[in-house]
Parts: C-alpha cells; structure tokens; sequence
C-alpha cells in the first residue's frame, strides 16, 4: 500500500483531472462541483472551469455525505482499510522511488531493479510527459467542444510545470496556429527538452511554492474542514494536518497565479 499526503493528494487530484483537459472528469466532477458550490445555470453543458477552492469544496462535501466518491480523492483509511487488511508494506509517495526499491528487494526482483538501474525518476518523468500528451490527443474531438486546441496544450503545458517537471521560465512556447499543426509526438520533444533544461533544486522549490499558493485560494474554514475530514490519514499515516505553508495567509510566496495557463511568465513580487 502506497500513501500519500491529503493536501499533496487533493492539489495532484485537481491538476491530472480537472486543471488538464479530460472531458470525463469535467462531466463527473467539474459539474458537480461548479452546481454545488457556484449555483450556475443547470442547463449548461462546459465544465471545464471548476476552480480549486470548488473542487476542494466538494472533496469535502463527497466524504460527509458519502456520495460521489472517487478513489482519487477519497480518504485513503477508508479505501484501503489498513486497520483490517495486514499490509506487509506501506510506502509513502513523497519516498516513492526509496520505498519501491525496498518493495523490489524484498521480492527478490533482481532483474526488475537491474532494468530500473537507478533512472526511476527519469523513467517516470519520461512517462508522465507522455501521458500527459497522449491522453489529450486521443479525447480531442470531447475536449474542443468546450475549449480550443490551443487552450488544451496550454493547459497540459501548465500541468507539466505544476508537478514539477518544467520551470516556470520555459513559457509555453506555441501560438494557436502551431497548436493546430503539432502533433503528440512533437509536443512531447518540446515537453521534454524543457523538461532536461530545467534545475531540478528550482523544480523542488516550485512545487512546494504550488502548493502554497494553490491552497492560498480556499477559504480557511474549508480547509479545516478538510483537515477534519482527513483527520484519519493525517495521524495513521504521520501527516501534519496543519502545514504553515498551508494554514498561515500572512505567509509571502515568491508564485502567482500558477493555475493560470494562459499566463507566459511567473514572476517574483
């Protein structure tokens, strides 16, 4: 079994599903968030804007009222039962590639970590790249119902800066007439070569700043509500269920508008 902090959870939740285009979660989750907690026309059929604070709004009202859950966002005690299945290994994500080898040894899985041969982060850096790009690719008639080709690129774009696999300062980098022409494979070269020109200690210090920043737009007494409803993650699996970076607004962070895709520049105050 595998964990993973609630508020890491929820933000990466938000980013893969809802920030990225994916028609799916738009109609599944966008729409419930955005009837629930904006009370827009019930008629509408785009739902592609659900902002975070709405999301988290309705992570939390999913876990109250038990309904619409997902495995994505639901609190891991209750999906998983760590109290009644005994697990002979539970890893944490913020460790993955530490815990995975130390499952990999265990099992004895010599050939396995040979082929790894200590480029998992790469490896999955290579994966997440392309499934971030393919994906959309292959729901491109669903998506540009409701938004433009070039929106949908630029939101993979930021989706890729947001986990922290592109710097900030590689702006997206097509106008709408080249995000009409280029193809998956090409988008991912592009992806990739600002992927290697990126500094990987300034990739760790902009997630953390995501995070921040990413929260900043909840409302205090949604977060704590959220803290409640995670309580039993927080304390089984040794989370702090109240991060400064998280719960202090007094707080200045150096990243701005970072779900903003169509923003080319982040800047420092």
């Amino acid at each position: 079994m595998f964990v993973r902090d609630p508020y890491k959870r929820i933000a990466s939740a938000f980013v893969d599903k809802l920030l990225a285009p994916n028609p799916l979660f738009w109609k599944l989750f966008g729409r419930s968030a955005i009837e629930r907690f904006r009370g827009v026309d019930k008629n509408r059929k785009c739902f592609h804007d659900v902002t975070f604070s709405e999301f988290v709004q309705f992570v939390v009202w999913a876990e109250k009222s038990k309904r619409e859950l997902d495995a994505h966002f639901q609190v891991a005690t209750e999906v998983c039962v760590p109290c009644t299945m005994k697990y002979d290994f539970i890893g944490k994500m913020e460790r993955f590639q530490e815990d995975a080898y130390d499952v990999i040894d265990r099992l004895h899985q010599n050939a396995t970590r040979h082929a790894l041969n200590g480029n998992m982060a790469s490896l999955a850096g290579d994966d997440a790249v392309m499934d971030s790009v393919h994906s959309p690719y292959r729901w491109k008639i669903q998506i540009t119902r409701c938004i433009s080709w070039h929106e949908s690129l630029q939101r993979v774009w930021r989706k890729l800066q947001l986990r922290g696999l592109v710097e900030f300062g590689h702006p997206f980098p097509l106008d709408e007439t080249s995000s009409r022409r280029i193809t998956a494979a090409e988008f991912i070269a592009l992806a990739n070569t600002a992927r290697r020109d990126s500094n990987p200690e300034k990739l760790r210090a902009q997630k953390e700043h995501v995070l921040a920043e990413m929260y900043r737009s909840v409302p205090l007494e949604v977060l704590e509500e959220m803290r409640t409803v995670f309580q039993a993650d927080f304390e089984m699996f040794e989370y702090d269920s109240s991060p400064v970076e998280i719960f202090e607004r007094s707080s200045a962070f150096s990243v701005k508008n970072v779900l903003d895709f169509r923003t080319q520049h982040i800047t420092n105050p």
